[in-house]
């Protein structure tokens, strides 16, 4: 693992005296990982639905939780799918994070 990303969870933080919500507070978890390309078959599949996919990030399973959002590079990315390994390695499907 080579590199270090951002695995990013949202908790609600509950209501406010009046019974409104407050903003969930965010958690931000720092992984190793390492950064690698979308095969050409997983780039046309996705394609086909209309999404564009980025990269692939290989982690640890220990390392991960079920985050939807994590960061690379100061970017906020989307996981759209996983892949868990038979080597305890997890792989995390990115793609951009619009409207953050």
């Amino acid at each position: 693992m080579d590199g270090i990303a951002y695995l990013i969870s949202y908790t609600s933080s509950g209501k406010d005296e009046i019974g409104q919500e407050l903003p969930p507070v965010t958690t931000n978890r720092e992984i190793y990982c390492t950064r690698k390309s979308i095969k050409q078959s997983e780039f046309y599949q996705a394609s086909q639905i209309g999404m564009k996919p980025e990269f692939v990030i290989e982690t640890s399973m220990f390392d991960y939780s079920g985050e939807e959002i994590i960061e690379v590079d100061n970017v906020l990315y989307k996981i759209y799918r996983t892949f868990e390994r038979d080597d305890e390695i997890i792989e995390l499907y990115c793609i951009q994070k619009v409207g953050v």
